[in-house]
C-alpha cells in the first residue's frame, strides 16, 4: 500500500491514516471559515470525529477503488489534500481535487502536489484525460488549473450546493497528450 510519496524537499503526499486525525483536525478548523466556501465537508464546526468520520471515508472510497486521496504534508504538516474522485476505466479518465489550507497558500504547494498526482496518472495509470472542477468564484484554484495547463471546457451550473447554495462549477481537462 501506498504510504508516503516524495514530491519536492517540500512536500510529501501521505495515504490519511486515523493517527492524522487531530492534525486533519486542527488544519481544516484554522482554516474552517475559507475552506467552509469551497469543500462540502469542511463545517465551520469541523471536529476530531469529523475528522476520523473523514478519513475512514476516504479509505473506504480508496478500497472500493472510486478514489484516491492523500494529505498534503509541507515541510512536515498537514496543509491539505489532493486526490482523485473517480476511475472510469473505459474512457481512461480521472477527477483531480484539491484542498489547501488558507495559510498554506501562495506557496506553489497545490500546483507541485497536483502536478506530481498528474504525472501519476498519465504515467502510472496510463490514463489519456484528467477533469477538474472549481468553484467559478474560487480564483485561486482557477489560477491552479491555468497554471498546469488545464483547458478550460465550460461550466456546469449549480452543480454543487454548499452550504445550501448551488454554485457553478468550471469544468477543465488535461489530455495525456498536453502534458507529455
Amino acid at each position: 500500500m501506498f504510504i508516503s510519496y516524495k514530491v519536492d524537499d517540500e512536500i510529501k503526499l501521505t495515504y490519511p491514516l486515523e493517527l492524522n486525525a487531530a492534525e486533519l483536525q486542527k488544519v481544516v478548523a484554522g482554516s474552517n471559515e475559507h475552506l467552509n466556501r469551497w469543500v462540502p465537508w469542511a463545517k465551520l464546526d469541523f471536529s476530531h470525529e469529523d475528522a476520523l468520520v473523514h478519513i475512514q471515508f476516504l479509505n473506504d472510497m480508496f478500497t472500493k477503488n472510486s478514489n484516491f486521496w492523500v494529505f498534503i504534508n509541507y515541510r512536515g504538516k498537514i496543509v491539505g489534500g489532493v486526490g482523485l474522485n473517480r476511475f472510469d476505466l473505459d474512457n481512461q479518465a480521472t477527477d483531480l481535487g484539491y484542498w489547501l489550507a488558507e495559510s498554506a497558500q501562495g506557496n506553489g504547494i497545490v500546483t507541485r502536489a497536483c502536478s506530481a498526482m498528474i504525472e501519476y496518472v498519465f504515467t502510472d495509470l496510463g490514463y489519456n484525460r484528467i477533469e477538474l472542477r472549481t468553484n467559478s468564484e474560487n480564483q485561486k484554484s482557477v489560477a491552479v488549473a491555468d497554471r498546469l495547463g488545464f483547458t478550460k471546457e465550460g461550466t456546469l451550473r449549480q452543480a454543487e450546493v454548499i452550504n445550501n447554495v448551488f454554485r457553478d462549477l468550471d469544468l477543465y481537462s488535461l489530455l495525456k497528450e498536453e502534458w507529455d
